[in-house]
C-alpha cells in the first residue's frame, strides 16, 4: 500500500483484490481504503521526491473513516 493506483469503486488493484479477498473470507462487512498521503504517483521515486505528501483535508477522510469504523487495518508498502 505504499504506492496508490488508480484503483476505484469498480476498477480495483492486485492489492485491493487480495485485501477484499481476505475480508470476504473472514466475513467483514465492508472496506473503506483511505490513503495517507494525498499525492499519487505510479512510481515510487516520485513519492519520494514530494515533500508535502500529508496534507489536512487528507487527515479529515481518515479521522472521518476511523470514527465510522469497528475495526481499522493499517496497512503499508515494503519500502
Amino acid at each position: 500500500m505504499l504506492n496508490p493506483n488508480f484503483a476505484d469503486q469498480i476498477k480495483v488493484d492486485l492489492t485491493v483484490m487480495k485485501m477484499g479477498n481476505y475480508l470476504v473470507e473472514c466475513q467483514y462487512g465492508s472496506l473503506d481504503i483511505v490513503i495517507l498521503f494525498s499525492y499519487i504517483a505510479t512510481d515510487p521515486e516520485k513519492l519520494i521526491k514530494d515533500q508535502d505528501l500529508i496534507r489536512r483535508e487528507t487527515d479529515k477522510y481518515i479521522v472521518e473513516a476511523i470514527k465510522k469504523s469497528d475495526l481499522v487495518i493499517i496497512a503499508w508498502g515494503s519500502d
